[in-house]
C-alpha cells in the first residue's frame, strides 16, 4: 500500500472525484468552517490537524486559481450542464468561504466579477426560456 501526503491524498481521493472547477472550489469552501478550520473527518483522522489543514488550504488556493483562469463561458457551461441550481445558489451563499485566508484583494474581486457574470447569464437564460410567445 502506497502512503500519500496529505495534499496527495486530498487531491488524488478526494478532489480528484468531484468534476468542474466551480464544484471544486464550492466543495473546499464547504469544507471551511466559520473559524476558518477546514473539516474533513477522514483526513484529520488519517494525517491530523496540522497537515489537514495545510493540505486543504493549498488545495482550496488551487481551486480559487483554477476557477479565475476558466474562461466564463466555460463555467457557465458547467453550470448549464449540472443543472443543479444548488451550484449558483451556493456560490451566492457565502461568499466569503469561497476565498481561502490570504487571498489577494484582486483575486477576490476577480471571483466577485465572475460569479455576477455567471448569475447575470443565468437570470438571462431562465428569462429567455420563460417568455408568453
Amino acid at each position: 500500500m502506497t502512503l500519500l501526503s496529505a495534499e496527495q491524498d486530498f487531491s488524488e481521493r478526494t478532489l480528484a472525484a468531484i468534476h468542474g472547477a466551480l464544484r471544486r472550489l464550492l466543495y473546499v469552501a464547504g469544507l471551511r468552517g466559520v473559524d476558518g478550520r477546514y473539516e474533513h473527518w477522514g483526513m484529520l483522522k488519517i494525517h491530523g490537524e496540522a497537515a489537514t489543514q495545510s493540505a486543504i488550504r493549498q488545495s482550496h488556493a488551487g481551486a480559487l486559481l483554477d476557477v479565475v483562469r476558466t474562461p466564463v463561458q466555460q463555467l457557465d457551461a458547467e453550470l448549464r450542464m449540472s443543472e443543479d441550481q444548488v451550484l449558483a445558489d451556493a456560490a451566492k451563499a457565502h461568499p466569503e468561504r469561497m476565498l481561502p485566508e490570504g487571498t489577494p484583494k484582486a483575486a477576490a474581486l476577480h471571483l466577485s466579477s465572475i460569479l455576477l457574470a455567471l448569475d447575470a447569464l443565468a437570470r438571462r437564460r431562465q428569462q429567455s426560456t420563460h417568455r408568453v410567445a
